[in-house]
């Protein structure tokens, strides 16, 4: 049970890395060219993206990259720990790199496309609110660089919404978690849930609910924590009583 759960935890952390890391920028970029031509291609990809569901993205996925282009592993998983994200290579014996496992692409490709295009509408949507504030015209005015107004007057504000469906976001992975790890074969907590399921197992399935329940309330926590953070206006007493 310790290992399944160590690469369900390894995978839905990278998949929110890169929920983030991707849908951010993407609905800033998005927000930046509003009322273009642009604009209503990348409205009309973003909810494609995210209406897709994660059980019809993975044969097309396995199709082209693990079939024709050859270039990703059909499924499993790399190993146990570390290993199942890393893989090392010596330098000379001395020093140790740490090269991504080719097994991790596949399920982090799926689970993530529909997550960021999610956020990146979230952040489209609330840029373009902030971009009407009198406060970041202010700021235009002055002749401050795009970038500035962008980074220290646009993106703070503009995030405060998105810290709050991290939750949700960790719901939405985990839920992907059990097509995924069961069609690609990765020994996870999400093909072991869906095996007790079958069998009827309902001590397994007790058990792996705690445990999902536990990482929702402890992840909206943390949430919360962070939103005081970011916003000093929120105390944390208000935020976690609100």
């Amino acid at each position: 049970m310790r290992s399944k759960i160590a690469i369900s935890a390894q995978l839905g952390f990278l998949t929110l890395v890169t929920v983030f890391s991707v849908g951010i920028p993407l609905g800033l970029l998005a927000a930046r060219f509003n009322g273009t031509w642009i604009d209503p291609f990348v409205i009309a990809s973003l909810l494609f993206l995210t209406s897709v569901p994660v059980l019809v993205i993975i044969p097309p996925a396995l199709w082209l990259f693990a079939s024709q282009l050859d270039i990703l592993p059909v499924g499993g998983w790399g190993g146990e720990g570390l290993d199942g994200i890393f893989d090392i290579w010596w330098i000379g014996g001395v020093v140790a790199v740490p090269i991504p496992d080719p097994h991790i692409y596949l399920p982090l490709f799926v689970l993530s496309i529909g997550g960021f295009a999610g956020v990146a509408r979230l952040v489209r949507i609330t840029a373009l609110e902030v971009l009407s504030e009198d406060y970041v015209r202010t700021a235009h005015a002055k002749g401050l660089k795009e970038t500035t107004v962008a980074f220290r007057h646009v993106l703070p504000n503009a995030l405060l919404p998105v810290i709050t469906v991290i939750g949700f976001a960790l719901v939405g992975i985990l839920e992907g978690a059990f097509f995924t790890e069961t069609l690609l074969g990765i020994p996870g907590i999400g093909r072991f849930a869906f095996q007790a399921v079958q069998s009827r197992d309902y001590d397994v399935i007790l058990a792996i609910t705690v445990i999902l329940s536990t990482a929702f309330v402890l992840a909206n926590l943390v949430v919360e924590i962070a939103y005081t953070w970011i916003d000093p206006r929120v105390r944390l007493g208000e935020a976690i009583n609100a």
